[in-house]
Protein backbone atom coordinates (compact mmCIF):
# COMPACT_ATOMS: atom_id res chain seq x y z
CA UNK A 1 0.00 0.00 0.00
CA UNK A 2 2.94 2.67 0.62
CA UNK A 3 4.41 1.72 -2.51
CA UNK A 4 1.41 2.08 -4.16
CA UNK A 5 1.10 5.74 -2.38
CA UNK A 6 4.27 6.59 -3.10
CA UNK A 7 4.21 5.56 -7.05
CA UNK A 8 0.98 7.89 -6.82
CA UNK A 9 2.42 10.96 -4.93
CA UNK A 10 6.25 10.67 -5.27
CA UNK A 11 6.59 13.83 -3.34
CA UNK A 12 6.91 11.87 -0.58
CA UNK A 13 10.75 10.95 -1.18
CA UNK A 14 11.66 14.20 -3.28
CA UNK A 15 10.32 16.75 -1.39
CA UNK A 16 12.99 18.61 0.77
CA UNK A 17 10.48 18.94 3.92
CA UNK A 18 7.58 15.97 4.50
CA UNK A 19 5.26 16.08 7.48
CA UNK A 20 2.80 13.44 7.89
CA UNK A 21 -0.22 14.72 10.37
CA UNK A 22 -2.69 12.12 11.51
CA UNK A 23 -6.02 13.63 11.86
CA UNK A 24 -9.19 12.81 12.65
CA UNK A 25 -11.80 14.27 10.32
CA UNK A 26 -13.97 14.92 13.00
CA UNK A 27 -10.94 17.24 14.85
CA UNK A 28 -8.74 19.07 11.91
CA UNK A 29 -9.86 22.19 13.37
CA UNK A 30 -8.06 21.31 16.91
CA UNK A 31 -5.58 19.44 15.62
CA UNK A 32 -4.67 23.00 13.65
CA UNK A 33 -4.67 21.16 10.10
CA UNK A 34 -4.86 25.02 8.92
CA UNK A 35 -1.80 26.05 10.72
CA UNK A 36 0.36 23.71 9.57
CA UNK A 37 -0.71 24.41 6.02
CA UNK A 38 0.27 28.17 6.51
CA UNK A 39 3.71 27.10 8.36
CA UNK A 40 4.01 24.75 5.48
CA UNK A 41 3.21 27.17 2.58
CA UNK A 42 5.69 29.68 4.19
CA UNK A 43 8.49 26.96 4.63
CA UNK A 44 7.48 26.68 0.13
CA UNK A 45 8.00 30.36 0.11
CA UNK A 46 11.53 30.15 0.97
CA UNK A 47 12.57 28.04 -2.25
CA UNK A 48 12.01 24.81 -0.65
CA UNK A 49 10.22 21.82 -1.88
CA UNK A 50 7.47 20.61 0.40
CA UNK A 51 5.10 17.89 1.25
CA UNK A 52 2.46 17.47 3.79
CA UNK A 53 0.28 14.48 4.26
CA UNK A 54 -2.85 14.51 6.31
CA UNK A 55 -3.88 11.16 7.44
CA UNK A 56 -7.42 11.85 7.59
CA UNK A 57 -9.32 8.92 9.57
CA UNK A 58 -12.85 8.37 10.45
CA UNK A 59 -12.52 6.50 13.12
CA UNK A 60 -14.79 7.44 15.67
CA UNK A 61 -17.94 8.09 13.96
CA UNK A 62 -19.15 10.10 16.58
CA UNK A 63 -18.63 13.63 15.74
CA UNK A 64 -19.57 15.57 12.77
CA UNK A 65 -17.13 15.42 9.92
CA UNK A 66 -15.49 18.26 8.94
CA UNK A 67 -15.28 19.60 5.47
CA UNK A 68 -11.66 18.77 4.11
CA UNK A 69 -12.60 20.42 0.70
CA UNK A 70 -12.63 23.99 3.22
CA UNK A 71 -8.84 23.32 4.29
CA UNK A 72 -7.72 22.58 0.47
CA UNK A 73 -9.09 25.58 -0.17
CA UNK A 74 -7.45 27.38 2.27
CA UNK A 75 -3.86 25.80 1.77
CA UNK A 76 -4.40 26.73 -1.86
CA UNK A 77 -5.12 30.08 -0.61
CA UNK A 78 -1.76 30.16 0.95
CA UNK A 79 0.14 28.80 -1.71
CA UNK A 80 0.23 25.18 -1.80
CA UNK A 81 -1.25 24.31 -5.01
CA UNK A 82 0.58 21.30 -6.50
CA UNK A 83 -1.77 17.99 -5.60
CA UNK A 84 1.63 16.75 -4.38
CA UNK A 85 2.19 19.86 -1.62
CA UNK A 86 -1.32 19.23 0.48
CA UNK A 87 -2.10 15.51 0.39
CA UNK A 88 -5.01 13.82 2.59
CA UNK A 89 -5.02 9.86 2.71
CA UNK A 90 -8.60 9.56 2.46
CA UNK A 91 -8.13 10.30 -1.39
CA UNK A 92 -5.86 7.50 -2.13
CA UNK A 93 -7.54 4.52 -3.26
CA UNK A 94 -10.83 5.69 -2.25
CA UNK A 95 -13.57 4.19 -0.90
CA UNK A 96 -10.86 1.83 0.73
CA UNK A 97 -8.75 3.92 2.58
CA UNK A 98 -11.91 6.63 3.51
CA UNK A 99 -11.82 5.39 6.81
CA UNK A 100 -7.88 5.69 7.54
CA UNK A 101 -4.83 4.66 6.14
CA UNK A 102 -3.66 1.54 8.32
CA UNK A 103 -0.88 1.35 11.14
CA UNK A 104 2.17 0.06 9.01
CA UNK A 105 1.28 2.67 6.48
CA UNK A 106 1.53 5.55 9.15
CA UNK A 107 4.78 4.04 10.22
CA UNK A 108 5.87 3.98 6.40
CA UNK A 109 4.82 7.44 6.24
CA UNK A 110 6.35 8.71 9.54
CA UNK A 111 9.62 7.16 8.20
CA UNK A 112 9.55 9.21 4.61
CA UNK A 113 9.35 12.35 7.05
CA UNK A 114 11.45 14.75 8.23
CA UNK A 115 9.46 17.29 10.20
CA UNK A 116 6.63 17.14 12.52
CA UNK A 117 4.84 20.18 13.60
CA UNK A 118 1.75 19.23 15.97
CA UNK A 119 0.03 22.61 17.15
CA UNK A 120 -2.68 20.94 19.10
CA UNK A 121 -5.18 22.60 21.11
CA UNK A 122 -6.61 19.83 22.58
CA UNK A 123 -4.38 16.25 23.41
CA UNK A 124 -3.65 14.52 26.88
CA UNK A 125 -0.85 12.26 25.84
CA UNK A 126 -0.39 12.40 21.77
CA UNK A 127 0.94 8.89 20.73
CA UNK A 128 2.03 11.08 17.26
CA UNK A 129 4.42 12.68 19.02
CA UNK A 130 6.82 9.77 19.89
CA UNK A 131 6.03 7.70 16.68
CA UNK A 132 7.12 10.81 14.68
CA UNK A 133 10.49 11.26 17.02
CA UNK A 134 10.96 7.39 16.99
CA UNK A 135 11.06 7.95 12.96
CA UNK A 136 13.44 10.78 12.83
CA UNK A 137 11.09 13.77 12.30
CA UNK A 138 12.46 17.47 13.84
CA UNK A 139 9.49 18.01 16.25
CA UNK A 140 8.05 21.45 16.31
CA UNK A 141 5.41 21.07 19.16
CA UNK A 142 2.92 23.31 21.15
CA UNK A 143 4.55 25.33 24.55
CA UNK A 144 0.72 25.23 25.12
CA UNK A 145 -0.02 22.28 26.40
CA UNK A 146 2.28 21.46 29.05
CA UNK A 147 2.63 17.67 28.55
CA UNK A 148 4.25 18.28 25.04
CA UNK A 149 7.51 18.68 26.81
CA UNK A 150 7.16 15.58 29.00
CA UNK A 151 5.86 13.41 25.96
CA UNK A 152 9.14 14.52 23.87
CA UNK A 153 11.54 14.32 26.59
CA UNK A 154 11.75 18.40 26.03
CA UNK A 155 13.53 17.45 22.20
CA UNK A 156 11.52 19.77 20.56
CA UNK A 157 11.02 23.23 19.36
CA UNK A 158 8.65 24.55 21.31
CA UNK A 159 6.23 27.50 20.06
CA UNK A 160 2.75 29.05 21.24
CA UNK A 161 -0.14 27.48 19.43
CA UNK A 162 -2.76 28.15 21.97
CA UNK A 163 -4.57 25.89 23.71
CA UNK A 164 -8.46 24.81 24.95
CA UNK A 165 -7.55 27.01 28.61
CA UNK A 166 -4.94 29.43 27.00
CA UNK A 167 -5.93 31.18 24.04
CA UNK A 168 -3.52 32.57 20.85
CA UNK A 169 -4.87 34.53 18.44
CA UNK A 170 -2.51 35.64 15.41
CA UNK A 171 -3.77 38.09 13.19
CA UNK A 172 -1.34 38.42 10.80
CA UNK A 173 0.34 35.82 8.65
CA UNK A 174 3.60 37.14 9.14
CA UNK A 175 3.16 35.06 12.42
CA UNK A 176 3.49 31.87 10.27
CA UNK A 177 6.57 33.09 8.27
CA UNK A 178 8.66 34.10 10.87
CA UNK A 179 7.70 30.56 12.33
CA UNK A 180 8.71 28.95 9.13
CA UNK A 181 12.39 30.40 8.96
CA UNK A 182 13.19 29.47 12.55
CA UNK A 183 11.77 25.87 11.63
CA UNK A 184 13.85 25.92 8.33
CA UNK A 185 16.57 27.16 9.62
CA UNK A 186 16.78 24.88 13.08
CA UNK A 187 16.51 22.26 10.52
CA UNK A 188 19.16 22.53 8.30
CA UNK A 189 21.26 22.93 11.25
CA UNK A 190 19.98 19.55 13.30
CA UNK A 191 22.17 16.53 11.78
Amino acid sequence: DTCRFIDKYPKVLSADVVQLLPASVDRLESKRVKEVCKIMSSIKGQGRSVCLIIADQWATGRQQKQDVDKYRAQAVRDGLIDQEELIFTSDFESPKFDVGIHQMMIRDLFLCSNLFIFPTREESFGLVVPEAALSGCFLVLNRSLQMQREVSGNEALFFDFGSCHTEHSVTNDRYWTDLAFIIAGRMKENE
